[in-house]
């Protein structure tokens, strides 16, 4: 993704397919989300598919320690268990019993730049 800023923007939908890419690609790929989230930092609401997470920030660990948070207004995080693109298809590799396990770096980085810490956290399948 391209660094694309989104001022007057509040309400955010996000869902990134991110195909098997060769090994020396990934980072990259997961580096350039890192870039678009940063077009998004005025969002107040914003909902992120589970894939982001399982597929994309949790494969850079190192690099969630150095970055700040995307978001400096965020009110309400949402991530959403099943893909928007397919509403009725939950990811294959989504533990039913613990649906919504996020490593705690992945929501330290999406939480900490909203206003005193106050964004809710909210889990939907």
């Amino acid at each position: 993704f391209p660094f694309v800023y989104f001022p007057a923007l509040k309400h955010a939908v996000v869902d990134a397919f991110r195909p098997n890419y060769p090994q020396e690609h990934q980072r990259e790929v997961c580096l350039s989300l890192f870039t678009f989230l940063r077009g998004l930092n005025n969002a107040e609401f914003v909902s992120l598919s589970y894939s982001i997470i399982q597929k994309t920030l949790s494969m850079v660990p190192e690099v969630l320690e150095h970055q700040p948070s995307p978001f400096r207004r965020l009110k309400s995080l949402t991530l959403k268990l099943t893909p928007y693109h397919k509403p009725c298809q939950i990811p294959a590799k989504v533990d039913h019993q613990k649906p919504w396990q996020i490593p705690a770096k992945v929501v330290t980085y999406l939480l900490s730049g909203s206003p005193a810490g106050t964004a809710d956290l909210l889990i939907e399948s």
